[in-house]
């Protein structure tokens, strides 16, 4: 996977940050419907995502989008 996205701090998100979210949900619905966690968990660390809140995020999502 290419690292298309920088990284960001909580306390110094770019202003752009909110124009960015449709295709930040859409790396991340990608990721689930292909079932590819690893990247998933990359991407969600890249994304400042705390480590401790990646899985849940994972099954959280993946239930919504009826994964498997």
């Amino acid at each position: 996977m290419s690292c298309r996205w920088g990284c960001a701090t909580p306390a110094a998100e770019p202003p752009e940050a909110e124009a960015d979210l449709p295709h930040t949900l859409a790396v991340y619905v990608e990721l689930i419907r292909a079932r590819r966690l690893e990247d998933f968990r990359w991407f969600a660390r890249s994304q400042g995502v705390p480590a401790d809140r990646i899985d849940a995020l994972w099954e959280g999502l993946s239930a919504r989008l009826g994964a498997p």
